[in-house]
């Protein structure tokens, strides 16, 4: 991925859901997201983009904390269910 694609992900990334920042289905059983969630990782690991500008490193650590969080979320079978139900409100968080 370029480092200007990153960039613009990282501007998105606060606006986007969690699905839809794994690239996956709402209605996707916890194996493909777990799939989803460590390509992604694999994907914006910090550690692949040590020799780029700061704004890029920067841009990675967002998207990756992101990342993270999405799984958190939608791997646990309680906040899943009550993250869809606030998901049908508009809230993305």
């Amino acid at each position: 991925m370029r480092p200007s694609e990153i960039e613009a992900l990282a501007r998105l990334a606060g606006g986007m859901d969690y699905y839809s920042l794994l690239r996956v289905e709402s209605s996707a059983p916890l194996v493909e997201i777990k799939r989803a969630y460590y390509r992604a990782r694999r994907t914006f690991h910090p550690d692949r983009y040590l020799r780029d500008r700061d704004e890029v490193q920067s841009a990675v650590d967002q998207i990756a904390r992101r990342i993270n969080e999405a799984w958190v979320v939608l791997r646990d079978a309680n906040r899943r269910p009550a993250y869809d139900q606030g998901l049908t409100r508009g809230q993305l968080r």
